[in-house]
């Protein structure tokens, strides 16, 4: 049987699953309700039709202190409608204290201007600290758009660190949970692996130079460059799963790596069979 996390929250609830055996986790959906808590219980009972479910497990909004945040009571009350519609299936509450602290410390390297998407993140953010989410999100690089500069310097949530050299982003790096880079339009982006090889798990545009080097999930995740809403997820989903980042995941990327496929391509091109797509090619004697 398995259980069944629910991250209530005022206008969308987070769906997550767990395997028959208890033993892994993987997002399932998120329900957008506005406040009617009708639409999440109708999805809910839909989702018992497809999966047998024999907990729910919903996380309580509790400050670091112990007390009640605002948020508890609203949760509380959905708890009651969940077990007056669901009454054969118990529910267990979590305290989110410590996940709400240690997923939340958001990066980026990048120059402040309109294609790198700032504001698509800040969006994002303010949707997670409408959850009660504690969010820092620190931002590194050199200011090429006062007016989006100024806009960001406004958010309190917000630190910038201004231009770093490559040893002092590496400690920038290492005090960060997640790099959250969605630019409208990106080359390869060399960045995300310097992240991902100081352990951070990675959120990259979809359809740029980064995407389809590994698949979703296995470093991070892709977003449409807009798409504040799936960005959002997309955090949840890496806080979710505790995405654990190895040193294979970027081994493909190693100067060791690098240098056998260059020798590879060049002793190919000296026997005249080297074929830029994958493809045998006489050059002639």
């Amino acid at each position: 049987m398995r259980k069944l996390g629910i991250d209530y929250g005022d206008s969308r609830v987070g769906l997550a699953i767990t395997d028959e055996l208890n033993i892994t986790v993987q997002g399932l959906e998120t329900v957008h309700h506005n406040g009617n808590d009708k639409l999440v219980l109708k999805r809910l009972d839909e989702i018992l039709n497809q999966y047998s479910v024999d907990t729910f497990v919903i996380g309580m909004p509790i400050n670091m202190d112990g007390s009640k945040t605002e948020r508890v009571e609203v949760t509380e009350k959905f708890i009651h409608k969940l077990r007056c519609k669901f009454p054969k299936i118990p529910v267990e509450t979590i305290d989110e204290r410590l996940t709400t602290v240690a997923a939340h410390k958001t990066m980026n390297y990048l120059n402040i201007d309109k294609n790198k998407n700032l504001l698509t993140t800040c969006k994002a953010i303010e949707l997670l600290l409408k959850d009660g989410v504690k969010v820092e999100y620190t931002i590194v690089g050199r200011v090429q758009n006062s007016k989006i500069y100024q806009k960001i310097l406004s958010k309190k949530y917000v630190t910038y660190l201004g231009e770093k050299n490559k040893l002092e982003l590496l400690n920038i790096y290492r005090e960060n949970n997640i790099f959250i880079m969605p630019s409208r339009t990106e080359t390869f982006g060399l960045v995300y692996v310097e992240a991902i090889s100081q352990g951070l798990p990675v959120i990259y545009s979809k359809g740029e130079g980064f995407d389809g080097w590994f698949s979703d999930g296995e470093v991070g995740y892709g977003i449409h460059c807009q798409d504040y809403i799936g960005l959002y997820e997309q955090i949840k989903n890496i806080m979710l799963h505790n995405i654990k980042i190895t040193p294979n995941s970027i081994k493909q990327f190693s100067w060791e790596v690098i240098n056998e496929k260059y020798m590879s391509i060049y002793n190919e091109i000296l026997l005249g069979v080297y074929d830029e797509n994958n493809s045998t090619q006489n050059f002639g004697k």
